[in-house]
């Protein structure tokens, strides 16, 4: 009690000298009212005649780091309201004090809210709080940290407050809590999460910028309406702007929303009359201008609007007179009534075709420039913005039409940086297409024209803007796409090492897939860029002789028959065997070898620079190898004789593919091939037949035959006359052996041979006995050796066996003219010309159709 005493002694002492009980008086002065202090006890701060105890104001708890002011000269309690015994709890408390301003500084310090205000006469029933009557003398308002929040309508009206300091401890300030002041800045707190509405309302001298913690998620109704702030920053996730939040801001010059922003309430940026730009949220939850968003800010420029918004609503932009460009979003479905009305300087806009719904009575473009440009994505627009075509000043009409066009681009749009001008019609762009001009007609017929004319409505002609995607082999070359009324020019690949443009052609130089690009131009002015994708396959790559003729077919065979060097080497792999691109073959979907093409050759090797390796079981160790050279040894029976071995060719190079009759003339990375090696020393001899004076090559007859049921053997000639001539004498090899051999994948024959047999014995029932009989692709090879005279020769035919057309007359059950074909029931038979049947159709005499045997028609 002594301690209260002692400090009850020192607060009068300072109140004495700090400012008299008539300065006091003075500030509690409420219209004729001049309240006066206690005198009854030294240091009361009640009223004087007041019938309750008297309060002497409580000694400030203080510590170290936060230290309450000691000099108080008035002070209470102004934490949370206590309705019951209607006071403020003592959790937070205030002082007030003198400061160098000749006005007052209020403090506010302890731990948690502050208590709401709420100014009424009655100060103690409603909870004003007692510092309210010196509001006018208030300059400096300094809340100490532990204080969680500023309580409602504190400082509604300080109208003399210029200077508030937060600490980093306030979560919250309150509504109206700074309404009216007269503050010049603030810093928020790093901590803040809520703001209230209205809560720095009317501040007209609040300004510079203001930075949003990032804990504030929402700024709600007139937070900062009425002040003078020039920007404001915002730092964290922000999704809503409330109604009139930054309303008649008259300092903010331009805005940039965060992408967290999905919801601007109505206007809540009207009456800015500096705002010059604003930038939207890119949110695609952002879908929504509200009302009045932007109403009568008249120095705003440019308005971008991003994609994701589907609704303007009414008046949204109204009143902006400096307005000069708006981008629409692709996206937006609804306009509103007077959304851009009085956009006097507007010379041109875009609405897109996306647009479904337009008030009626709606004037959205109301009070556009002289000889400006409506561009409408659809003419489906058309009927939406002229609804009274009767009376084209109506003001349900969407425009002037006495001082603005329309012009339907027809799903085109423009490029961001696009110029609008007065009485100029804009180019506009549209994917995979390219403009052509303006019409005046929908027809796009006539002229072209490039001015407008107030009233007109003009039609963009497109040119499409495609060419189909290019496949080319591996080493050939192909013209550039051409498209008629467009200018192509500026030819780039984006992979030159796949694809590269040289004299105005395609050169294709490795597998794989890129793009290739030019400029287009038509004489409208249209501009556009096409862009072509390239394929690079791998060229199709067929055996053929290693080396030919200019009489010569180039055919060449899988079978290659060698003997070693003297120095126990194969002999080059390209000296035996040629590869060709392909051309077609003599029957359908075959290939043959085109020889007026360069020869390929393949390097064998394992290494990555290679083009080819061997695999095959060599038939002494029975090991699987892999190689980059032929066989190094004879091929040998168990028995000793030359006979032939599976060797599989496999392609590394990936710019190859083998397309042979081995693998059904499917693209393939290996072949067979059917290799005889012979001993080093062994010489080549020609085989002849009795007669010929010319070395029999391949054997002469058809490639093709029909299926017979019997063996077929692709010779017409007598092989019992079959003799070889060597350098060494004239009948060098007198035993011959015939193979037959399935070159085509699938096939269930094995393959079969006559060994070591006279020409004599080379009969055509004894070729028959072993050759194929089923339908395939076959090889023919006749060889034969000498070890006596170091000699061995070689000839062979590939040929086919094809399903036989089917012979016979079809019979039915009956034919009459004109008979009805569901009528008819086709029967009969067909046979090949083995006397087999075989399926086959008929054809009907009264028409082209074709009918199948067995089928009922009935």
């Amino acid at each position: 009690m002594r301690k209260r005493l002692l400090a009850s002694m020192i607060a009068m002492v300072l109140l004495l000298s700090l400012f008299p009980v008539s300065a006091l008086a003075a500030e509690r002065d409420k219209g004729s009212e001049t309240p006066v202090a206690c005198a009854v006890t030294e240091g009361c701060t009640l009223q004087a005649g007041h019938k309750c105890e008297c309060v002497l104001p409580d000694e400030p708890e203080t510590t170290e780091d936060d230290p309450a002011p000691a000099d108080n000269v008035m002070s209470g309690n102004c934490g949370l309201y206590d309705y019951i015994n209607k006071e403020y709890t003592d959790t937070v408390k205030w002082a007030l004090t003198a400061n160098d301003e000749d006005g007052y500084t209020l403090t506010i310090f302890g731990n948690g809210p502050m208590g709401n205000a709420y100014i009424t006469e009655d100060n103690v029933s409603s909870g004003e709080p007692e510092w309210h009557y010196s509001r006018e003398k208030i300059t400096r308002v300094v809340i100490q940290d532990g204080v969680t929040s500023v309580g409602a309508k504190s400082f509604k009206n300080y109208t003399n407050l210029k200077t508030v300091v937060l600490p980093a401890s306030i979560t919250k300030i309150g509504q109206d809590s700074f309404y009216g002041s007269g503050i010049t800045s603030i810093t928020l707190p790093a901590n803040l999460t809520t703001i209230e509405p209205q809560a720095f309302y009317k501040c007209s001298s609040l300004n510079g910028t203001i930075s949003v913690p990032v804990g504030v998620f929402s700024i709600p109704s007139y937070t900062f309406a009425a002040t003078s702030i020039s920007s404001i920053e915002f730092n964290g996730a922000v999704t809503e702007i409330g109604v009139n939040a930054f309303m008649g801001c008259s300092s903010l010059t331009s805005i940039t929303l965060p992408d967290t922003v999905t919801t601007i309430a109505p206007g809540a940026f009207s009456n800015c009359i500096q705002l010059e730009s604003c930038v939207f949220p890119e949110n695609p939850q952002f879908t929504k201008i509200s009302k009045e968003t932007f109403k009568g800010c008249t120095k705003l420029e440019e308005v971008l609007i991003p994609s994701s918004v589907t609704e303007i609503a009414e008046s949204a932009f109204q009143g902006c007179t400096n307005l000069k460009r708006v981008v629409l979003s692709n996206n937006l479905n609804t306009i509103g009534s007077m959304a851009f009305k009085d956009a006097s300087l507007m010379e041109g806009v875009y609405i897109p075709a996306s647009l479904s719904s337009i008030p009626e009575n709606n004037q959205i473009f109301k009070g556009m420039a002289n000889n400006s440009v409506i561009y409408l994505g659809s003419s489906d627009l058309i009927s939406l913005m002229l609804q009274s075509k009767a009376d084209p000043t109506s003001t349900s009409n969407g425009f002037d039409s006495e001082k603005t066009s329309l012009a339907v681009t027809d799903g085109g749009t423009f490029a961001a940086d696009t110029k609008f001008e007065s009485g100029k019609l804009a180019t506009p762009i549209k994917e995979g297409s390219i403009f052509d001009g303006w019409y005046e007609n929908e027809g796009c017929t006539g002229t072209a024209v490039t001015n407008s004319t107030v009233g007109k409505t003009y039609y963009a002609k497109w040119i499409e803007l495609k060419s189909d995607a290019i496949s080319m082999e591996y080493g050939s070359t192909q013209t550039l796409p051409t498209i008629e009324g467009v200018t192509l020019s500026n030819w780039e690949s984006s992979d030159s090492t796949i694809v590269s443009i040289e004299d105005d052609q395609l050169k294709a130089n490795k597998v794989g897939k890129t793009t290739i690009t030019a400029t287009a131009r038509t004489e409208a002015g249209g501009t556009g860029t096409l862009t072509v994708n390239v394929e690079v396959t791998p060229m199709r790559i067929i055996y053929g002789k290693a080396a030919t003729t200019q009489n010569d077919d180039g055919i060449g065979r899988p079978y290659i028959t060698y003997a070693l060097n003297e120095d126990g080497t194969a002999p080059k792999f390209s000296d035996l065997l040629g590869f060709y691109p392909v051309k077609e073959g003599s029957q359908n979907g075959t290939y043959e070898a085109d020889i007026t093409k360069d020869k390929i050759d393949l390097k064998p090797g394992i290494g990555d620079d290679s083009d080819v390796y061997y695999v095959y079981q060599n038939d002494v160790s029975g090991n699987i190898i892999q190689t980059d050279t032929l066989p190094t040894h004879p091929t040998t029976d168990a028995d000793g004789n030359p006979h032939s071995i599976r060797v599989e060719l496999k392609l590394k190079n990936p710019n190859y593919r083998f397309c042979t009759v081995g693998t059904n003339w499917q693209p393939s990375d290996t072949i067979i091939l059917y290799v005889t090696c012979y001993e080093e020393g062994m010489n080549e001899v020609d085989l002849y037949l009795e007669g010929d004076d010319k070395p029999l090559e391949t054997f002469e007859g058809d490639r093709v035959y029909e299926y017979t049921g019997q063996g077929i053997v692709p010779t017409t000639r007598n092989l019992t006359t079959l003799y070889t001539k060597g350098t060494s004498t004239d009948h060098s090899i007198t035993s011959f052996t015939a193979h037959f051999h399935a070159v085509q994948e699938g096939t269930a024959f094995s393959g079969t041979h006559l060994y070591n047999q006279t020409n004599s014995h080379l009969t055509a029932d004894a070729l028959k006995a072993i050759a194929p009989t089923e339908l395939g692709v076959y090889s023919f090879v006749i060889n034969g050796y000498s070890k006596d005279t170091k000699t061995y020769c070689y000839a062979s035919r590939r040929y086919s066996i094809v399903m036989g057309n089917p012979k016979g007359e079809p019979t039915f059950d009956k034919v009459s003219s004109g008979v009805e074909l569901s009528t008819i029931t086709l029967s009969g038979s067909m046979k090949n010309a083995a006397g087999i049947e075989v399926a086959g159709t008929f054809s009907w005499d009264d028409g082209d159709q074709t009918l199948e045997r067995g089928k009922s028609y009935a």
